[in-house]
């Protein structure tokens, strides 16, 4: 019964709001489809997952702060509808700029873009290596060697909920690193394929 439901989870957002990671598995297995459902009718079926994981990871990472929530359902379509309606803005921009632009033959690359570009990367290396191991490894699989997280986690012997963590954080990690080389304007031109993509598939 809907209200039972309600009930049990309450239950595990406090259970998560204690670290329960089991907790959080519980409430995946029992909205994931629905959510990705909905995450894919906004905002497209290809980022539908990492939609709904990022949902998750909010969750995780704030879980002590919803002890006001009557319906977790709710609290979660409501989280992934905002996400899933920010990534559709997004690729509507992307859009937009791609269409004004295509036209027009891209402009060659002077000898100060490379260099500047060729920096960037080297920093984008060394700020990679100097991740915790773990949180490296997990990047690796997912961003280089194109794993889904839960293939990831299969691969290390995690949760998939831990692998998400480790992403998210390594992914902070190396925009702070990097935030201070990309200026706003070149921000999106420039920054290492690997980082323009948000967030995706992640939670620590």
């Amino acid at each position: 019964m809907p209200a039972e439901r309600d009930l049990e989870d309450r239950h595990l957002l406090r259970c998560i709001g204690r670290g329960d990671a089991e907790a959080l598995e519980a409430l995946m297995r029992r909205y994931w489809d629905p959510l990705a459902s909905l995450a894919a009718r906004i905002g497209g079926a290809l980022d539908a997952e990492d939609i709904v994981l990022d949902a998750f990871v909010r969750i995780w990472q704030r879980g002590g702060s919803w002890g006001s929530v009557v319906s977790v359902r709710s609290l979660l379509y409501r989280i992934t509808r905002n996400r899933a309606l920010n990534q559709r803005r997004s690729d509507l921009r992307v859009a937009r700029r791609v269409e004004q632009l295509s036209p027009q033959a891209p402009a060659p690359a002077t000898p100060a873009d490379e260099l500047e570009a060729a920096d960037l990367q080297e920093a984008f290396e060394a700020a990679l290596d100097r991740l915790p191991a773990r949180r490296r490894e997990v990047y690796r699989l997912v961003r280089f060697e194109g794993l889904h997280y839960r293939e990831a986690a299969e691969v290390l012997g995690l949760s998939p909920q831990t692998t998400a963590n480790h992403l998210t954080a390594a992914l902070q990690d190396l925009r702070r690193a990097l935030a201070p080389r990309i200026g706003p304007s070149r921000r999106d031109r420039q920054r290492p394929e690997h980082l323009q993509q948000a967030p995706p598939r992640s939670m620590a």
